[in-house]
């Protein structure tokens, strides 16, 4: 489990070193779903970044890190993405039969009262923009980046996880940041992608 010990940042994904999938490092979880081909997650280096590519074919999985961070003290999540292969469907993305997106950050937090809540970070697609929220059923999602336009180039993100988190479940008190995930699905709609992530951090406000 990854923990903060009062540093500035703590680097929860760093793809500089490359690390074995099979096993994978204590603390970390390739989570498939049996109904889904699993996506395919290499090490690469894209545009001179050390970077995880994940590349979907129809398919759906998640690379886990397990963590225990205070959210009040690091409220800031920063890191890269580099979308190469969109996804491209007519299907609504805001629908769940258009839930599919090239790249996502799930996370999971345990709130001060131990309920577990949850929230994707994701790249929208035609219809979706930053700063944008969908909701499949009750399920939460916020949009950073995304479109066409955007495509083929990295772009550091950078966004106030707190102040998400009390806009979604306001008055709830303190959380605690217990997973972060990188999640690339094109299963819904039968397409495809190739998304890259780099540098995820959570960081003190300085």
């Amino acid at each position: 489990v990854l923990l903060a010990h009062g540093e500035p940042e703590v680097v929860v994904m760093n793809f500089a070193d490359p690390f074995p999938f099979d096993p994978l490092p204590a603390g970390w979880y390739h989570r498939t779903f049996w109904t889904r081909k699993a996506a395919s997650f290499t090490f690469a280096t894209q545009v001179g970044v050390p970077a995880l590519r994940c590349e979907t074919q129809s398919s759906a999985s998640m690379l886990f890190r397990h963590a225990d961070i205070d959210l009040v003290t690091y409220p800031i999540l920063e890191w890269r993405w580099f979308i190469e292969k969109p996804i491209v469907s007519e299907v609504d993305e805001r629908t769940r039969e258009g839930d599919d997106h090239p790249a996502r950050l799930f996370i999971t937090f345990i709130a001060a009262n131990g309920e577990e809540r949850n929230i994707e970070i994701i790249w929208g697609n035609q219809l979706l923009k930053s700063g944008d929220y969908k909701y499949i059923d009750t399920f939460p999602h916020y949009v950073a980046n995304g479109g066409a336009d955007n495509v083929g180039q990295w772009h550091r993100e950078r966004i106030d996880l707190l102040a998400i988190y009390r806009h979604l479940w306001p008055g709830t008190g303190a959380a605690r940041v217990v997973d972060i995930a990188i999640f690339c699905d094109s299963d819904d709609t039968a397409t495809a992608s190739i998304a890259y992530f780099a540098d995820i951090r959570m960081q003190r406000i300085r």
